[in-house]
């Protein structure tokens, strides 16, 4: 009996040892990562266990986000994970309510995928929003109320996307493409679509100058 409890005791100081609980302020809310960290010295990955979300007044808990990467994809040992961006805190629709968001992991090409809880007034909630998982890369404009997306498809070809919200929905409006010659000899191409009558149409292509 006094070795099964030694040994539940040695398990449980090793969990706590692997746990990390990272705080972060927003205008509202307070955001309490509480992260394992048992892989760091394995594979250099954590994984975000929970989001507590509390006010920030009286610090009352008003909800636990669950990510669905807990059991799989962590993100890279690197300390302040608001500070290296991999979780973030901004307005996400521009409807002037702070939305959260999570690296799902750090990929090798530059098209970082996040999950993205929006903000929902009416039930006082975070609500995940699986169709802005395809914006990856994100880079929120407030004064234009657009949401930038870069990406790289292979060695030679990468662009961005401009989306702005339609019907309360995030749309396609714009893409431009920099496709370069693969042998270098060639000029860059640069391809400008936009969002016309439904249809992403070609707008202007032309050789860029190295």
């Amino acid at each position: 009996m006094r070795y099964l409890v030694f040994t539940t005791f040695l398990l449980f100081s090793a969990w706590i040892h692997a746990q990390q609980v990272l705080s972060y302020p927003g205008k509202a809310f307070t955001y309490t990562l509480y992260i394992d960290t048992s892989q760091c010295k394995t594979n250099s990955q954590l994984i975000v266990d929970s989001i507590v979300v509390a006010t920030k007044a009286g610090k009352k808990k008003v909800q636990v986000i669950k990510p669905s990467n807990a059991d799989g994809n962590g993100i890279p040992c690197n300390g302040d994970l608001l500070k290296n961006g991999e979780f973030l805190i901004t307005d996400a629709n521009f409807d002037d309510h702070e939305d959260i968001l999570l690296m799902q992991f750090l990929p090798a090409a530059p098209n970082i995928p996040y999950y993205y809880w929006i903000y929902n007034p009416a039930s006082k909630k975070f609500i995940e929003d699986t169709a802005l998982e395809n914006i990856t890369s994100p880079q929120f404009d407030s004064v234009k109320h657009q949401i930038t997306s870069f990406w790289r498809n292979g060695c030679c070809d990468h662009g961005t996307d401009t989306y702005s919200y339609v019907n309360n929905k995030a749309a396609l409006i714009q893409q431009v493409e920099d496709v370069a010659d693969p042998n270098g000899t060639a000029p860059d191409t640069l391809i400008e679509r936009k969002v016309i009558a439904g249809k992403l149409t070609e707008v202007s292509r032309k050789a860029q100058k190295k």
